[in-house]
């Protein structure tokens, strides 16, 4: 795996304007000083995930790209690490595969989001894939024509199962903020009973440079919800601020994780996630303030362990760039 010994910030990409758009998008975020540009993997939301990195990894030169997360339940590992490997001599040294277990890609036609073990076992199926070595599928042998390439594989977790999981075998750990200390423990003991050195942990959080951050909390309701519906409504009791979770059916009604207007978004779950439950995700959960409490944040995630950020705009459509531009004087602090 590359070094991941330096803070790093990263930006999410989502797909949500056409190729050349988003392809301008990640050449800002290069040269506003991001490490790296993720793109989430969602058909129904975005555009197509791996046409917009093939686009991108010949249109860069140093910024870090990859899916943040693709799964095993909409595509097949064999068809992952042919994209993978792709993408990897086109950008090298600088391509990162994201996987797990699917959510909004997964939410229809009968799938459902694969088990813990089940992206282990894929996980360590595309290792063998990309290098060239063989897997078998039933009676057939599958391998890669001529593979061998360097893909560092971060795998997205939440609960105990995935943390242990990420320790055993992927080479890094994407995680939500919050109770960092404990994902931390739960990856090395995993990493220990495998006998391996931890992996780093990478932290996904919503951002927003502002002075009003009471406001701008509102829009955090969506991801208060999808928070409670991942890790629990209890870290919500815990603080004392109150929240209401239905089931989450992820690519249909009830998908709280993508949507179009924030606004709208937060206005629908009044009757579900209080102000107080949004203020709270704002100031403990998420990137939210003016520059320096940004900037402050950032340190705290780096000071707790976190290998680095990747941040997400609270707005559902449209490209970052707004958010690049804002982040600029930032990154330039932190480096």
């Amino acid at each position: 795996m590359r070094p991941t010994s330096a803070f790093r910030v990263c930006i999410r990409v989502p797909p949500t304007r056409p190729l050349r758009d988003v392809v301008a998008t990640v050449q800002l975020a290069e040269q506003s000083g991001f490490s790296g540009a993720w793109f989430p993997d969602s058909p129904l939301n975005y555009r197509e995930v791996w046409s917009n990195l093939g686009a991108v990894a010949v249109s860069t030169d140093s910024i870090e790209i990859g899916p943040t997360v693709t799964n095993p339940i909409s595509r097949h590992p064999t068809v992952t690490a042919s994209a993978a490997r792709a993408l990897a001599e086109a950008a090298p040294g600088r391509f990162i595969l994201g996987y797990g277990s699917g959510d909004s890609a997964v939410g229809y036609d009968g799938m459902h989001p694969a088990s813990a073990s089940r992206v282990e076992a894929e996980v360590l199926a595309l290792q063998r894939l990309l290098k060239g070595k063989s897997v078998k599928y039933g009676d057939f042998e599958a391998s890669l024509h001529d593979a061998d390439v360097d893909v560092p594989i971060f795998v997205a977790a939440s609960g105990p199962k995935m943390l242990h999981g990420v320790g055993r075998m992927a080479d890094a750990g994407i995680v939500t903020p919050g109770r960092l200390s404990e994902k931390l423990a739960m990856v090395a003991a995993g990493a220990r009973a495998s006998g391996r050195a931890p992996p780093p942990l990478f932290v996904y959080a919503m951002c927003a440079i502002t002075d009003d951050v009471e406001a701008t909390s509102r829009l955090l309701k969506p991801v208060a919800l999808r928070l409670a519906q991942l890790e629990g409504r209890e870290v919500f009791d815990q603080a004392g601020v109150a929240i209401e979770v239905p089931e989450h059916r992820a690519g249909a009604k009830g998908d709280v994780g993508h949507w179009r207007d924030a606004e709208q978004a937060a206005r629908e779950l009044d009757r579900l996630v209080s102000d107080e439950a949004a203020l709270w995700v704002a100031r403990t959960r998420a990137v939210v303030g003016d520059a320096d409490e940004v900037i402050g944040r950032l340190n705290e995630l780096r000071d707790e362990g976190a290998a680095g950020v990747t941040v997400s705009q609270l707005v559902g459509d449209g490209t970052p760039d707004a958010l690049i531009r804002d982040m600029q004087g930032v990154l330039e602090a932190l480096a």
